[in-house]
């Protein structure tokens, strides 16, 4: 009798079309607990044999049903949506003349059907998603006036989200098996999709409203990990607690009755429109993002008070904990405009290829602190999202090579080329960072380290800080590449992992070149400074006695510049370790014979040592030469006194 049933009563494809006619639960929630259609459709959906030609019937069904589901999301709802994504996987099917073909159960769904769903409106064209963006989401929430509960009416857009980020991730998992049938035409959701969906936002809902989303509050969150990661890097953990209290549940912040946003005009104050944003529900501000955007410029080029500096990094935050990826876009076009006034136009998709474009921007913004942590803030976002485009490119290609050799084994220095890409991008990322602290604002340094550093610089710092955390490798390729000498006691001070090139300096005293050699020395004696411990006396030691031997075996031509830098290097040596103080002496005693050999590039260095030092009466005794007096200072500076201010090289 059963079998009757199941086979002749009620076949899958009759009960299949007798189900697709049923409409949509009005309300679907989980308080729900009735045999439902859309158990029957999950039910069908796990029988491998439902019939392909009904693909777009269920498709239309679940996104009708989609519509007008309600909180508590009900948990088959989730169900059916992964469920649905699993049968668009090809798999093969037996064909009467006995070869495989390969068939997908159902389709995709289309990034117009996305954007009906999520901004509410028919299905749009082609020209109509090109012009949707976030912000008109939020634009059509703060002009409606709806006082709808913040946790009940983004239901249907919730699911569409997680749809999209299951599908992508199902994508990169099962990548082979979608290769194998081209033919089918199913690809990846593009970044032109993905930047229309404020992910970050209904992250947080799900979270705030957690009774109400329950099984998609960690869903999300971890298919974010691994789909969008540039959404979620350290700087947004740092920004979680303001992010809760302050983005979305704020019913002082959604009750609270706030003057009409204007933009101020060039002549108008702009901290009372800053004060008035960072009050502002999360709708109103969205709606606002393009006249915040335009305030750049002027930001840039006025000198502002530190309240109204605070007030624009914290509005800018709100807004890249609602929607990170339209205000990194954003943001980033328009530091590249202050520099290129022609209107360089860059795409998502070049930032993912080229994140340094960021980096690239006017100097002048590395002088302000907010603007520069903003900016470091966007190009770890694109970095990250360059690392994850590479990474799904290189996959891609290998499995095409794979197909096209019929092979079973993947390449197995891959990983190791994509290592080495992603450090030589970081490494090239540092070196543009560095030279932003060797700016003529910062030239001013002494033999010791600076005492303190900027908002720019300790921001630039950190940075490099966390590079170096998470690969150690980068500092040795740093240092072997190596960076200007003026920037040494600004990086050593500020970098608080650069004690880890303790165990390269010994393979890079090596190199060579002689500026190489300098600027190892230069920071060999600054990390000894920075870095007492007992591990630093041996390699201090091998800094003294290729000072030593550079001063003897080198040639006049360069002597001098060996002569500068090495006299910096022993005192601070000399300084830090006493048992050194005797060699330290011993080689300045030795530069100072070279002085009174009389020739002339030593006549040269003289000069050179006098503006150097400010002048030789400074340190004492007025009839001096240059390198006197140059000895003098680095022995008082070895001995523990007080030495003077000299500007670096």
């Amino acid at each position: 009798m059963k079998n009757l049933l199941n086979n002749e009563v009620f076949r899958d494809d009759a009960l299949l079309r007798h189900t697709l006619r049923i409409p949509p639960t009005q309300n679907l929630n989980a308080a729900l607990v009735s045999a439902l259609p859309v158990n029957c459709i999950y039910s069908l959906l796990q029988n491998k044999t439902t019939f392909a030609s009904c693909d777009s019937l269920i498709k239309d069904w679940i996104l009708a049903q989609m519509r007008k589901c309600t909180v508590p999301v009900h948990p088959v709802m989730v169900q059916v949506l992964a469920l649905y994504i699993e049968r668009t996987l090809p798999f093969a099917k037996k064909i009467p003349d006995g070869t495989d073909e390969y068939v997908s159960l159902q389709k995709p769904f289309r990034p117009s059907e996305i954007c009906s769903i999520l901004y509410d409106i028919p299905e749009p064209t082609k020209l109509e998603m090109r012009r949707l963006r976030t912000v008109d989401l939020f634009s059509q929430r703060a002009t409606s006036g709806a006082a709808t509960k913040e946790g009940t009416v983004h239901v249907s857009k919730i699911l569409m989200a997680f749809y999209v980020l299951a599908y992508n991730n199902h994508y990169m998992n099962h990548l082979k098996a979608y290769m194998v049938a081209p033919f089918l035409q199913l690809q990846p959701y593009g970044m032109d999709l993905l930047n229309k969906i404020p992910f970050k936002f209904y992250l947080a809902v799900t979270i705030r409203n957690q009774e109400l989303y329950d099984p998609l509050g960690d869903v999300l969150g971890r298919l974010m990990l691994e789909v969008l990661p540039q959404m979620r890097t350290v700087y947004d953990d740092m920004q979680s607690r303001f992010y809760e209290e302050d983005e979305l549940g704020g019913s002082e912040a959604h009750t609270t009755t706030l003057p009409t946003l204007v933009a101020p005009s060039a002549s108008q104050p702009i901290s009372r429109y800053l004060d008035l944003l960072s009050r502002c529900p999360v709708d109103r501000l969205c709606a606002s993002m393009d006249d915040f955007i335009d305030l750049l410029p002027r930001l840039c080029s006025e000198t502002l008070p530190a309240a109204t500096e605070d007030a624009f990094e914290k509005v800018w935050s709100r807004l890249v904990a609602v929607d990170s990826n339209t205000m990194f876009f954003a943001s980033t076009c328009a530091f590249l405009l202050l520099k290129d006034k022609t209107g360089m136009t860059v795409t998502t998709e070049d930032l993912c290829f080229e994140p340094l474009h960021i980096l690239r921007s006017d100097q002048t913004l590395f002088q302000r602190g907010f603007l520069t942590r903003i900016i470091l803030r966007i190009f770890t976002a694109h970095l990250t999202a360059s690392k994850l485009y590479f990474s799904n490119q290189l996959e891609i290609v290998q499995q095409e090579l794979l197909l096209k050799r019929s092979g079973d084994s993947l390449d197995p220095t891959r990983d190791a080329q994509k290592a080495t890409m992603f450090i030589l991008q970081e490494s090239l990322a540092v070196q543009i960072l560095i030279e932003n602290c060797t700016m003529p604002w910062r030239s001013k340094a002494d033999f010791g380290l600076p005492s303190e550093l900027t908002e720019s610089q300790s921001a630039i710092c950190t940075f490099i800080h966390r590079l170096i955390l998470a690969n150690p490798t980068l500092a040795k390729l740093v240092i072997f590449q190596g960076f200007p000498l003026a920037a040494v006691p600004c990086i050593v001070k500020g970098v608080e992992s650069l004690h880890i090139c303790f165990d390269y300096l010994h393979e890079a005293m090596d190199l060579p070149s002689v500026p190489k050699k300098l600027f190892i020395l230069e920071l060999c004696s600054c990390l000894c400074i920075r870095f007492r411990i007992p591990r630093t006396l041996v390699v201090a030691r091998l800094a003294v006695d290729v000072i030593g031997t550079m001063v003897i075996a080198y040639p006049q031509a360069v002597r001098h510049e060996i002569i500068s830098v090495g006299a910096r290097c022993l005192a601070r040596i000399g300084n830090v370790f006493p048992p050194l103080r005797d060699d330290c002496l011993a080689i300045l005693e030795q530069m100072r014979a070279m002085d009174r050999s009389g020739s002339k590039a030593n006549r040269q260095w003289r000069h050179s040592a006098r503006n150097l030092i400010g002048g030789v009466a400074s340190v004492g005794r007025s009839s001096s030469t240059g390198v006197e007096a140059l000895i003098e200072c680095a022995a008082k500076c070895v001995t523990g006194q007080p030495v003077l201010t000299i500007q670096n090289d």
